[in-house]
């Protein structure tokens, strides 16, 4: 008896070293002993990626009943694992992943922390990993200065950009005006409906005062179901509608002639800042006119460096 069995276990080698063999030999291997099978294990989940939830579920399923599976064998990338339900003779076990930020949570079951409950052959690895996006993050939006300021009656526009964006939803009821003193606007509207821009324009401008807007929650949303925060309030531009008044002018040479007449100055008092001011020199004695313009930076600003060199006496 024992000389037969050292006989058929030296065949039993050279056949496998033999190349027509190792098929069988493969066969061996994955089957085992007896036609047992190593378990297949595969993850799957009922939520949908990209995700914003906090926590999420998966379902775990071996292809036969295992033993000795726990929470402490599932591998986790960018997230961490709770409530985990299953037990020794179980094929299907459940468990929720919570991410722990932004990004790919990943999944992995290792080889061999698993037995079939019949035959005892450990799992093979799960492949390919599982994987997941969480994104949490909402879209972003920034809004652009006004197109003008100071201005009477406008109209005057913003430009919105939105980021990390997937669908745009802005409309003419979502923009909140933001008024002081008694400056008003009759409308304010949105155009665009092309890439991740969009312009609203303020028009009907009225009063005197500053205006600037504000957005409204919800205006966009990413695949992940996140959805925009209300934006603003943005820049303010100036609303004047009321003439300047009670300021004085004071040419600083007097008189004016051919020691000076190359640096000629004069100074506001009380003036209106951000007003426009226009001056115009002549002569009697003939010439062409020196004119000029500006915006008053201060109330009590001086104009300078003017040259009446070609006006006549």
């Amino acid at each position: 008896m024992e000389i037969k069995l050292l006989v058929n276990l030296s065949k039993l080698f050279w056949s496998i070293l033999n190349s027509k063999s190792l098929l069988f030999f493969g066969l061996f291997l994955m089957f085992g002993v007896f036609g047992y099978a190593q378990p297949i294990v595969s993850v799957t989940t009922t939520e949908s990626s990209p995700t914003n939830a906090t926590s999420f579920g998966i379902t775990i399923t071996f292809s036969e009943p295992v033993d000795s599976f726990v929470e402490a064998d599932i591998i986790v990338t960018n997230g961490v694992t709770s409530n985990f339900i299953g037990s020794d003779g179980d094929s299907i076990y459940t468990v929720d992943i919570s991410p722990i930020a932004d990004g790919t949570v990943t999944v992995d079951i290792p080889a061999g922390v698993a037995v079939a409950t019949t035959g005892g052959l450990p799992n093979l690895l799960l492949i390919p990993s599982f994987t997941l996006v969480y994104d949490a993050t909402p879209p972003g939006i920034l809004i652009s200065a006004p197109s003008a300021d100071p201005t009477s009656g406008g109209p005057v526009s913003y430009t919105v950009t939105y980021s990390g964006e997937s669908s745009i939803s802005l409309s003419d009821d979502d923009i909140v005006l933001n008024p002081t003193g008694t400056a008003a606007a009759s409308s304010a509207s949105v155009s665009g409906s092309a890439g991740s821009t969009r312009t609203v324009t303020i028009g009907g401008i009225t009063g005197d005062g500053t205006l600037g807007i504000s957005l409204a929650a919800g205006t966009a949303s990413d695949d992940a179901g996140n959805t925009a925060s209300a934006a603003g309030p943005s820049a303010t531009f100036l609303v004047d509608n009321t003439a300047p008044s009670g300021y004085t002018v004071l040419i600083n040479q007097d008189p004016i002639n051919g020691g000076n007449e190359t640096a000629v100055s004069f100074t506001f008092t009380a003036a209106e800042i951000g007003a426009t001011y226009n001056y115009s020199f002549s002569s009697t004695g003939g010439g062409i006119p020196v004119t000029g313009s500006g915006t008053v930076a201060g109330p009590g600003q001086t104009i300078s460096g003017i040259n009446l060199s070609g006006l006549g006496d």
